[in-house]
């Protein structure tokens, strides 16, 4: 959006190790409108695995929110010497930029606010959600409720399975979600980069995707728990300096890949540009 341009990418597999002339060919597509062409040539020279990222200006594209849901029609394909020679299937896609600027909210350089569920106990109702037809039903009863955020909590370390049919639907409905990237673990940071390079690839393209969590409430203290502390941006709190160290890993790594989103700790407090806290509101709490 602040620069009027898309990054392209994709990733090609060359099992037989073909040489020549190539191009890739992006398409995107909206009823009742012209057609948005962009094309990349290049040269196969024999490399199994090749990936792709370019620049391309995109002055001005229909724009993606929770209340103007707007979506193209994303096709992909690739042709060698002058041949189509594979193609990917169809993908929703949705133009929009987040970033924290002077301590606000910015979505396509707008201010916006966060009405977040944050517990949509997604693990407790698998059974039924897990069924896609239903997926349209949930996200609109938590439009209903007044919601436009949810914290998403999509996997743990060893299997990072999310639910695809939800991510679309949000996308289609306009509900933005939190959502949780590979942690770092003090692997060795190729290895670690390639992780997130992948994981970037399957659910980069959801536009409802608003940030990223770096970690899951290990960047915390206790006193970041207090309202009245949430401007202390100066304590720092030497037990979790350690997770700290692996959280900023994980962010860097990140930054470097997908500049159109925001990161975070959970629960992190002043750990980060965004002050996180977990102070559950109650009768009980003053």
């Amino acid at each position: 959006f602040r620069k009027s341009s898309v990054e392209l990418r994709a990733g090609i597999w060359n099992p037989r190790k073909e040489t020549g002339r190539a191009e890739l060919e992006f398409r995107f597509r909206r009823p009742g409108e012209k057609e948005k062409v962009f094309s990349h040539r290049f040269r196969l020279n024999g490399e199994e695995k090749i990936r792709i990222a370019v620049q391309k200006k995109w002055r001005n594209p229909v724009l993606w929110d929770c209340e103007n849901p707007n979506l193209y029609t994303l096709s992909v394909s690739l042709s060698i010497d002058g041949k189509k020679a594979d193609a990917l299937p169809d993908a929703d896609f949705g133009f929009r930029e987040f970033w924290v600027e002077n301590g606000e909210f910015r979505l396509n350089g707008k201010k916006i606010r966060l009405r977040m569920y944050s517990n949509p106990a997604f693990e407790r109702v698998r059974a039924y959600f897990a069924n896609p037809y239903s997926m349209p039903q949930y996200v609109s009863h938590i439009r209903e409720l007044n919601y436009d955020t949810v914290r998403f909590d999509p996997f743990r370390k060893g299997s990072q399975v999310a639910w695809d049919d939800y991510l679309n639907e949000s996308n289609r409905q306009g509900l933005y979600n939190l959502f949780q990237m590979p942690p770092y673990e003090d692997e060795e940071l190729t290895g670690y980069t390639r992780e997130v390079t992948r994981f970037l690839e399957h659910y980069g393209n959801h536009p409802n995707i608003l940030m990223w969590y770096t970690d899951f409430n290990t960047c915390g203290y206790a006193w970041g728990q207090d309202p009245a502390k949430l401007n202390d941006t100066s304590y720092v709190p030497l037990a979790v300096l350690p997770a700290r160290k692996r959280a900023q890993t994980a962010e860097k790594v990140m930054r470097a890949l997908d500049p159109s989103r925001e990161l975070f700790q959970h629960a992190g407090a002043n750990s980060g540009k965004i002050f996180t806290s977990m102070n559950y509101q109650s009768l009980g709490t003053p």
